[in-house]
């Protein structure tokens, strides 16, 4: 997660940097994208070390995404609702929780 974090803060801090760069040149605009792209990294990783493991995942939006595709996603008779419960439910269990 701590990867996936730095990359959605280099993304946004190196477009950032450009944006406030660009008013002034094209060399600047560089060299606040590559400062932006470095502030972007770090703030990332350290909201990946301040929140670690469940207190992440609740931070980010809940179990999204951890079992999409398995067959605890495709279980139960209500497409919507009850195959949320079954992915929450599994995800809940290898979590640990």
């Amino acid at each position: 997660m701590s990867k996936l974090l730095a990359l959605v803060g280099a993304t946004l801090g190196g477009a950032v940097g450009w944006w406030l760069g660009a008013f002034i040149g094209l060399m600047t605009a560089f060299m606040l994208s590559m400062i932006g792209t470095g502030l972007g990294v770090y703030a990332g990783r350290r909201f990946a070390t301040a929140h670690p493991g469940p207190a992440l995942r609740d931070a980010i939006g809940g179990d999204i995404g951890l079992a999409v595709g398995t067959r605890a996603a495709r279980t139960g008779p209500v497409p919507g609702l009850s195959a949320f419960h079954a992915v929450r439910s599994r995800c809940n269990e290898v979590v640990g929780r």
